[in-house]
């Protein structure tokens, strides 16, 4: 099979957004290059539910917009297939023709019983990321990425690290589950993390079936923790915004679905990628120089804050946030405001906020 070179989400020509199916709600543009400019209206894609795909259900969608639709060119999903794109036929006894989606056949409850009412992606996205910071703030030496294991499929922010039985590395499917790798795929879904009355008891468990020790006594904050922790109440502050909010990990290259910033289209015309943030070409080339960032090799240290389509701000995890009008050293204003973590927010981001 000859693979064709990719776009890699840098081309907004080839901008799709899915709805419906185990995919509902994913935006991506990982597309062959060669497809730019072209219509994608009958299109169809397939996407496994699993590993190994060679025995997998995938979830199969069409292209029905004869256009792009504010930006994107609709896929709506179809049915569920074999892996070799077999039809996917219920029996009489569960209604002629009736396919559960992949959401509804993990959520589904014992039979005769309604499937528990699914999570909105926005409350997901909080109380994970929450998790996230509590994580950190009691592991340090946890390292945060944003990840898309099976080629895209799943939309994960990543935990790795040591634990005392080895290796650590746990996915939040922010359109899904919990996994704590190797052995507890699916250990937590969204409605058990927002129907316990402990918010603590989620993090408790991921510890004990991650094999992180918990600590007798909660190390001191440094910059990084204070700047994820400051990020996950962002998160939750916002929940119930109209705009829709994310957070995304920044590359210099382009790789996945982060944001790049030195492989865009804008920065090859001598524009700012990110005019919300740096106005001028001068401004971005400020950061680039004071925050080293060219020179970073490992992935992880700067995010971007999403705001709808636009970037307003840039966190660095050395203790730094970025917006138009202010750069601000995160350690020093949190001691400024007495270790109030909600204060330190309202001040630094104070005009992005709604």
């Amino acid at each position: 099979m000859t693979s064709l070179p990719s776009a890699h989400h840098n081309d907004p020509l080839l901008f799709c957004a899915f709805f419906g199916g185990p995919r509902d709600g994913l935006k991506s543009g990982d597309l062959p290059a060669s497809l730019s400019g072209t219509s994608l209206t009958g299109m169809e894609m397939s996407f496994p539910l699993g590993e190994p795909v060679e025995y997998s259900l995938y979830a199969h969608y069409v292209c029905t917009s004869m256009t792009q639709v504010d930006g994107f060119w609709r896929f709506e999903f179809v049915d569920l297939r074999g892996p070799n794109g077999e039809e996917i036929v219920s029996s009489p006894a569960d209604g002629a023709g009736s396919v559960p989606t992949a959401i509804e056949s993990q959520s589904a409850g014992p039979k005769g019983t309604e499937p528990p009412a699914q999570v909105a992606l926005r409350y997901k996205n909080a109380a994970y990321w929450w998790i996230i910071s509590e994580l950190i703030r009691r592991h340090p030496k946890l390292e945060l990425l944003e990840t898309y294991p099976m080629d895209g499929f799943y939309d994960c922010l990543t935990l790795f690290g040591p634990g005392a039985r080895g290796n650590v590395h746990i996915d939040f499917n922010r359109l899904g589950s919990i996994h704590i790798h190797p052995d507890h795929i699916h250990f937590l879904e969204a409605g058990e993390v927002m129907k316990s009355s402990d918010p603590h008891r989620s993090v408790k468990r991921i510890e004990e079936a991650a094999g992180l020790v918990p600590p007798s006594k909660t190390p001191p904050s440094s910059p990084r923790t204070i700047t994820l922790r400051l990020m996950a109440r962002l998160m939750n502050f916002l929940v119930n915004d109209k705009a829709a909010w994310q957070i995304q990990m920044l590359t210099s290259e382009a790789s996945g679905y982060a944001i790049s910033l030195l492989d865009t289209p804008e920065y090859a015309a001598g524009k700012s990628p990110l005019p919300r943030v740096f106005t001028r070409l001068e401004d971005f080339h400020a950061f680039l120089e004071s925050s080293r960032f060219a020179q970073q090799t490992a992935p992880g240290r700067f995010w971007a804050l999403r705001r709808d389509d636009d970037v307003i701000a840039v966190f660095d995890t050395e203790g730094v946030v970025h917006t138009a009008s202010a750069r601000t050293s995160l350690r020093a204003l949190y001691a400024r405001t007495n270790r109030n973590l909600t204060q330190t927010m309202a001040v630094a981001l104070a005009d992005v906020l709604p």
